[in-house]
């Protein structure tokens, strides 16, 4: 009878694998990411939410706040002056500002 001698590889990989299809926590359940709601918005960068609204930095679409939640289906809840992030240089502009670069507030549809 011979023996059979594995790679460390292969035996490595099949010793890696994980569940994938685990379930999501429950904490997550039933509520979409910020990111999944507006991630197609224009250089989108998360910039944390809650469970009534997602604010995310934007840049390199000249529009306003307004505009970019209404394209992504959501109302705005308002925007905030930047500089290349999520840190906020300014109080709420209201939703009608049009800017180059800004964090805007929309509520989850």
């Amino acid at each position: 009878m011979t023996s059979v001698r594995w790679p460390a590889a292969l035996l490595l990989l099949v010793v890696g694998c994980g569940d994938d299809d685990a379930a999501a926590p429950a904490a997550d359940a039933g509520a979409r990411s910020c990111r999944a709601l507006f991630g197609a918005a224009p250089v989108y960068r998360d910039c944390g939410g809650d469970e009534a609204s997602c604010a995310f930095h934007t840049s390199g679409a000249y529009n306003t706040c307004g505009e970019i939640c209404d394209q992504l289906g959501a109302p705005c809840a308002g925007s905030y002056t930047t500089i290349d992030g999520c840190d906020r240089v300014s109080g709420d502009l209201g939703c009608q500002h049009p800017a180059g670069e800004h964090i805007c507030v929309c509520l989850r549809p």
